[in-house]
């Protein structure tokens, strides 16, 4: 019994150790596609029209506060939201999409679209896809 409980449980052990390291999912380093998504992130901070803010979850028009994110279970998070509710894996690997921080959310691009107007806008607390910028 207690053998056939050891191998149970290192079944187990395999199996959840080895979906865990699956789901890692690291940042971009930052580089050109990541400074691109940020400039038109601020862009539409400075945009005049406050229901297309609305529509992104911005909260407040402060260009400074956009930032490349860096923290990898962020990435992980936002790039796992995109894809479900794209119902696709849009990345293979443990690659995460280029994710920006803005006050009031995240935006992301996949970093082998052609396009930084194929950009994802995902909600602060990241549970939700809020708005495809581009239509994919």
């Amino acid at each position: 019994m207690v053998r056939n409980t050891t191998k149970l449980l290192g079944v187990a052990v395999l199996l959840w150790g080895g979906n865990l390291k699956a789901q890692n999912r690291s940042c971009q380093a930052p580089n050109a596609q990541s400074n691109r998504l940020r400039e038109l992130v601020q862009t539409i901070l400075l945009d005049a029209d406050s229901v297309r803010r609305a529509d992104f979850g911005i909260t407040s028009t402060d260009t400074s506060r956009v930032t490349v994110v860096t923290t990898d279970s962020i990435c992980h998070q936002v790039t796992a939201v995109v894809e479900a509710s794209a119902a696709k894996t849009l990345l293979a690997g443990t690659t995460s999409l280029i994710v920006v921080h803005y006050p009031g959310g995240y935006a992301a691009i996949n970093p082998t679209a052609y396009s930084t107007y194929n950009a994802y806008f995902v909600d602060e607390q990241r549970t939700k896809l809020l708005f495809i910028l581009g239509g994919e």
